[in-house]
Order: C-alpha cells, then sequence, then structure tokens
C-alpha cells in the first residue's frame, strides 16, 4: 500500500466486451469513493496523466455520485485527484486497449487540513477616548506625541491640584521657559514666552485674543481647567499652531476645562 497520503485502496479493472471492427473510441469510466463511508465523493479534481506523467486532455471534476469519464486514445494512463478535505495521490497504471471500454474504482481517505497561524492585529481604542467630554481627546493625544518628542509641558489635574487658589497666569508662569508679568492695575497678569513677548492662548482648543485689555485670568479661573498644555516657543510649537495669527514665536498656551470656550460668552 502506498505511503501516500491519499490511499488508493482497490483498482478493478473490467473489460466489457470488445467494440465492433474498426471502432477507435476508448473510455475509462471512473468512480471516486470515500475510504470511511463508502460513499460517491463529489467535486474531486481528476488528471488523466500518460506513461510519462504527462497529463492528457483537460481535467474532469467528479459528479455527485464520484463518478467521471475520459474518452482517450490506446495506452496506459493513472490517475491524480485532489479535493479539499482529502489528501492528493496518483493511482496505479490502467492499460486501455482498442476498443475497450475500462471501469476504475478507487478510494480516497479524509485528511484535516493544517493551516497557517492566522495573526489577527487589533488597535484598542486609546485610554482617554474612554473619558468625558471628549474634546479633551485632543489634549492626550498631543501629549502622548510631543512627550514623545521630548516638547512641550503638560499639566493634568494631578499635576494642578497643588496650583488651586492661584490665578492660571502665575500656574503658567511657574513653568521653566515661561513667566507671568505683572499688567495694568490689579492682580492682571500677562503670560510671556521665551523671547519675553506674549504667548497664544487657546482655550479648549479655539484660540483666544489676549491683548492690553484681555488676560488668561479674565478667561478661566483655575477652579474650571483641566488639563493645560505650554511651549515655551515656536521650536516646540505642534505643526497645527504653525502659522496662526500672532506667530506663535513666544510660544503658546492651550487651556483645557470641561466647558467649551461658548460658555464663557466672550
Amino acid at each position: 500500500m502506498s505511503g501516500r497520503r491519499l490511499r488508493w485502496i482497490a483498482l478493478a479493472l473490467f473489460a466489457l466486451g470488445a467494440a465492433p471492427a474498426g471502432a477507435s473510441a476508448q473510455v475509462i469510466l471512473g468512480r471516486v469513493i470515500d475510504d470511511e463511508s463508502g460513499l460517491g465523493v463529489p467535486d474531486v479534481e481528476v488528471m488523466l496523466l500518460d506513461d510519462r506523467a504527462q497529463p492528457v486532455g483537460e481535467r474532469r471534476l467528479s459528479g455527485a455520485n464520484g463518478g467521471f469519464v475520459f474518452s482517450v486514445d490506446p495506452g496506459h494512463y493513472q490517475f491524480s485527484a485532489f479535493r479539499i478535505g482529502y489528501g492528493p495521490g496518483t493511482s496505479p497504471f490502467v492499460e486501455v486497449q482498442r476498443g475497450d471500454s475500462v471501469e476504475v474504482e478507487f478510494r480516497i481517505a479524509q485528511e484535516a487540513i493544517v493551516l497557517d497561524p492566522l495573526t489577527v492585529t487589533a488597535s484598542a481604542r486609546p485610554w482617554y477616548e474612554h473619558m468625558k467630554p471628549p474634546a479633551l481627546w485632543e489634549y492626550y493625544e498631543r501629549s502622548e506625541h510631543m512627550t514623545s518628542l521630548g516638547l512641550g509641558r503638560f499639566l493634568d489635574r494631578d499635576d494642578l491640584r497643588p496650583l488651586q487658589g492661584m490665578p492660571v497666569s502665575i500656574a503658567i508662569g511657574n513653568v521653566p521657559g515661561m513667566q507671568a508679568v505683572a499688567a495694568g492695575t490689579g492682580a492682571r497678569f500677562q503670560v510671556l514666552g521665551r523671547l519675553d513677548c506674549p504667548a497664544l492662548f487657546f482655550l479648549n482648543g479655539q484660540q483666544v485674543r489676549i491683548g492690553s485689555d484681555w488676560f488668561i485670568d479674565d478667561f478661566v479661573s483655575m477652579a474650571e481647567v483641566e488639563a493645560i498644555e505650554v511651549y515655551t516657543g515656536a521650536s516646540e510649537l505642534p505643526g497645527e499652531f504653525h502659522g496662526m495669527s500672532g506667530g506663535g514665536n513666544c510660544g503658546a498656551v492651550v487651556v483645557w476645562t470641561k466647558r467649551t470656550i461658548d460658555s464663557y460668552g466672550r
């Protein structure tokens, strides 16, 4: 018995009688049977090979009962067969003489298919997307990216807790490279960047004009602040801030709260 994964269990040849004189057609009638169940196996791809193991004619698919037919010239032939779920292999040779109709029956054994491992890569949602409000997602996304580049300073809720009670401008002025300078009358401070000029100011992602009449502390109090981004000069600015009104040469401050800028009525 062959050691190949497809076992050819039995091969029976039946000469059904000589064809009339002068006839030249020879026919091979085959049937593929499941080794375990004994039933015909449909959709088996059968190829006829000559005595040099070269394909002859077109391939056949076995029918619902496992049957197939080849019309051939006299000679020696064998078959190869393939079907998913069964082992492939090649049959012994069949001799076909002039005028013969030959029946061939063989059995094939089922075989489990081992597939290559399937690797599935899933990208989890960033942890900050589980937070509310969604407006803060931009802060956490940018803080992760800029921190990996060694740029900017990022103050989250834990960093800001010890600063509660002081003006936002003073808290920002404590960041290296920034300073809070008294402006006008009263306890009002202007935030300056590395070049001693006013930094750009963004509240919840929207640029807010800071000038001689309005200061950071006019827009937000420390009790409302969720997070702060600080960029001390143009070389630290994220790409999306370049080209903003004011230039950004003196850096930028981005303050995030749980409200949107529209709620301030400015």
